[in-house]
């Protein structure tokens, strides 16, 4: 079966050479055809030229002779026939005339397979119509020797190009060869930072490598991404879920009444509630499919639900707005962008340290909606801030309160914040330096319609 397959779709280098051959021997046809024709016209004016140079020998002979058979010298070409006509009337001719029509048009003709040259002779005022016709013989066996020779050299030539080509097509796929045992190395060693051969060509098999060491690159740096994701779940769930069986264990251990196992239950269930939070959120984050649904939403409304939604959550935090009245509509998801406004104003509620926090909007030049959440919190450093948005990064000062029992979230706010506006296909801004707070601007495009 695999050999049928093999036959029925050859390899590149078969079908490269292959091509190279049919290319080859195509040229090699249409030159030797536009040779023979080229061949035939220099012969068919050179035969023209010929009885030319004759029908001035042939004017005086013709003069003189008034036979009914005309004879010549013996240096006449014996392959050239003469006809001499007075309105249409055949006057006298050589021997073996081929049938060529009495009224024949002056000047060049060709008739059953003759060049046919028809001259006007006038003798003591009588027009008379002189006929010399070419004996194609000549041209034939000249033509004939030309296609017998094709007919040998054609075959040889081909033979010799697919010898060519085979070797040419090898030498050309030398190195793509080569780059599929980099490659098959890579994959089996699952060393995707191995440097590829080639890489520094100028041609396309070095653009090819080029993107084949790319994307190596790039599927490498996910691996490793996945990874470093995967261990710091697993180390995030590992906390709840070590509390909660400590948690669970404490209540069994000891015999209590009715209102103590419900008080240690309702703490059990904000501790779930704390886990389906966070398989939520990374639920969210395995997702690379954008909504399909988005729909033109206000969001003017959209944020101030969100706001009130903050509010009744922690009474104790100082939250302010201001949206512009021109605020434009904006294309999304309503749920993803409350979930993006609850994630910020839930950052700024734990990092901020209790500083009130600022929600506004407003219409951007270019005619999209503007959404800035800020607080006046202790803000990040510059040196963490480009990997704020990393699943499970926390800062020192973050570190440092959950250490000491304070406030922390789970470090996938604002990861899930980036991945909703990527969804959106609006654009953000992170800003803040130590003592100043902390302001994400998300930038979204005019809706289309």
């Amino acid at each position: 079966m695999r050999l049928l397959a093999r036959l029925r779709r050859p390899n590149l280098h078969r079908r490269l050479a292959v091509a190279l051959l049919a290319q080859t021997v195509v040229v090699l046809l249409v030159t030797a055809l536009a040779l023979f024709l080229v061949l035939r016209q220099f012969l068919e004016v050179g035969e023209a030229q010929r009885l030319e140079r004759l029908v001035g020998q042939v004017s005086v002979h013709v003069a003189s002779d008034k036979h009914d058979v005309l004879e010549f010298d013996h240096d006449f070409p014996d392959d050239v026939h003469v006809r001499l006509l007075h309105q249409g009337v055949v006057l006298a001719a050589t021997p073996g005339f081929p049938a060529i029509p009495v009224d024949s048009s002056l000047g060049r003709s060709r008739s059953a397979q003759h060049q046919v040259l028809t001259r006007e002779l006038r003798e003591d005022g009588v027009r008379y119509t002189l006929q010399l016709a070419g004996d194609p013989t000549g041209t034939q066996l000249a033509l004939r020797a030309y296609v017998m020779a094709l007919a040998v050299i054609v075959p040889v030539a081909a033979v010799l190009v697919a010898l060519l080509s085979n070797l040419l097509a090898a030498n050309m796929l030398t190195p793509v060869a080569r780059l599929e045992r980099a490659a098959a190395a890579i994959s089996s060693s699952r060393e995707l930072r191995t440097p590829i051969q080639g890489v520094d060509a100028t041609d396309e098999l070095g653009r090819l490598a080029n993107t084949l060491q790319a994307a190596f690159g790039r599927l490498a740096d996910g691996m490793d991404r996945e990874v470093a994701f995967l261990r710091a779940a697993a180390h995030d769930l590992r906390s709840p879920l070590t509390a909660l069986k400590t948690r669970v264990e404490g209540v069994l251990a000891n015999r209590r009444d009715a209102s103590a196992y419900r008080a240690a239950l309702v703490e059990i269930g904000l501790d779930v509630d704390g886990m389906v939070r966070l398989v939520n959120h990374l639920l969210m984050l395995a997702n690379d499919g954008a909504p399909n649904d988005l729909r033109r939403l206000d969001l003017v409304s959209v944020a101030g639900e969100a706001v009130d939604s903050a509010r009744a959550a922690r009474p104790g935090v100082f939250l302010t707005t201001s949206f512009a009245p021109d605020t434009p509509e904006v294309a999304g998801d309503a749920t993803l962008l409350a979930q993006l406004l609850g994630n910020l104003l839930d950052n700024a509620a734990h990092h901020g340290g209790g500083a009130p926090t600022h929600v506004s909007t407003w219409r951007s030049p270019e005619g999209g909606a503007v959404l800035c959440v800020s607080d006046e919190g202790p803000g990040i450093d510059e040196a963490s801030l480009p990997r704020a948005a990393e699943p499970f990064f926390r800062t020192d000062s973050a570190r440092t309160r959950a250490g000491r029992g304070g406030p922390t979230g789970s470090g996938l706010g604002l990861a899930i914040v980036k991945r909703i506006v990527e969804w959106h296909d609006a654009r953000w801004e992170l800003n803040s330096a130590p003592g100043s707070g902390l302001v994400v601007t998300v930038r979204f495009p005019a809706p289309l319609g």
